[in-house]
């Protein structure tokens, strides 16, 4: 599938990396988590900014017997690539190969849209099955999740003080969330195997929606990376600190890897895996 093949239902995936904005961050988010708990997490971004053109990899590897560590490069690398219902993502500066196979349709909504730019969300994978070999000899398998952010408005400019994001899978389910809390209100993006639920509540510990009739809990978490952004995502651009404006050098996240369980009307409560953040601009 090509990045402007249409998404069923959203229209075609339109790219602003060329329509004249001064900002373009496109960046690709991957991950992976096995039935016991080991967590791979990739990233795959360009940047464009006052003629400053970047690339940056990273990956995040996570498993219960050693804490979580990071590898990162801004060494020229290929995107992700997408043939039919796999995505393929290899970095050998990362020694990162990987690959999904879609077990679901892909979803997408344009979250900001004004005069001055976008934030459009592609998840092309909200459910899918990897497998992940880092390292060579180190394979990390079980069920995935792919998406896309393209971004043309400065993200200090943006009208958000929190934002919360996360996925759920396991076998039969998966459920994907944005929430963005603001000064004009709250904007929330809840999807339950694919169906956008508007009665919904987000928090860390957990999703309710329909009133109750679906819940997932989260529990058991464990740290995946907390911190500044310019000591965790940003930390090794070089001359970062003195390019972004305070807001952005002042914002901190906090990625959990979390047990969750599922309960879906009349059907057994489900086990699985979720992936889950928290961003606050101060």
């Amino acid at each position: 599938m090509s990045l402007d093949e249409n998404i069923p239902g959203q229209g075609p995936i339109r790219t602003t990396q060329n329509v004249g904005h001064d900002f373009m961050l496109s960046k690709w988010y991957l991950d992976c988590v096995s039935e016991k708990g080991e967590a791979f997490v990739g990233y795959a971004a360009t940047l464009r900014w006052k003629g400053l053109e970047l690339q940056y990899s990273s990956v995040l590897v996570h498993s219960k017997s050693t804490p979580a560590w990071t590898r990162t490069t801004l060494r020229q690398s290929s995107p992700p690539d997408i043939a039919g219902d796999g995505i393929h993502w290899s970095c050998p500066s990362l020694k990162v190969d990987g690959h999904w196979t879609a077990l679901s349709p892909p979803i997408a909504r344009d979250l900001i849209e004004a005069r001055t730019g976008a934030l459009q969300w592609r998840c092309y994978q909200p459910h899918a099955r990897a497998s992940i070999h880092v390292d060579r000899n180190h394979r990390i398998q079980g069920f995935g999740y792919v998406e896309r952010i393209d971004l043309s408005i400065p993200p200090w400019q943006l009208n958000i003080n929190t934002l919360r994001w996360g996925r759920f899978l396991c076998e039969c389910n998966a459920v994907v969330w944005i929430k963005c809390d603001g000064c004009d209100g709250s904007q929330s993006h809840v999807f339950f195997n694919g169906n956008e639920i508007s009665d919904c509540s987000v928090a860390d510990t957990g999703i309710t929606l329909e009133r109750g009739r679906i819940t997932l809990a989260l529990r058991d978490s464990s740290v995946l990376r907390e911190g500044t952004l310019v000591s965790t995502a940003l930390s090794m651009i070089p001359g970062i600190t003195r390019l972004l404006p305070k807001k952005i050098l002042r914002t901190h996240e906090c990625k959990w890897l979390s047990k969750g369980r599922l309960i879906a009307g009349e059907a057994p409560p489900r086990e699985g895996w979720a992936i889950h953040e928290v961003v606050n601009f101060l």
